[in-house]
């Protein structure tokens, strides 16, 4: 959590107002990058949950399992990415990411 506000020395009348203004914008800014991370994290959830999904509903059929995995993005050591480590504002979907791995 951010410290609270830190009060000016000077007499200025106005100087408390604008360090609690200061102070407000503070919390305000924290708050909107948690949700943004948080955000960005149910995304990547929910692209996992869909594309296990798409897996279920391909696995009888070899070239449409074929086609889809050719789809999910790999690392660099050949592994497929399924979340990533390092949310951003994308959408959740890891394929321009290159983050937590999967053995799938």
């Amino acid at each position: 959590t951010l410290p609270g506000p830190v009060f000016p020395s000077g007499n200025s009348e106005h100087s408390d107002l604008t360090v609690l203004q200061n102070h407000i914008c503070s919390k305000i800014l924290s708050f909107s990058t948690f949700a943004n991370h948080y955000f960005s994290c149910l995304l990547q959830i929910c692209y996992a949950i869909n594309l296990g999904k798409e897996i279920i509903a391909v696995q009888k059929d070899p070239e449409a399992l074929a086609q889809l995995m050719l789809s999910i993005p790999l690392t660099n050591d050949g592994k497929y990415v399924l979340l990533n480590d390092q949310p951003d504002d994308n959408d959740g979907n890891p394929s321009e990411h290159r983050g937590a791995e999967s053995e799938a």
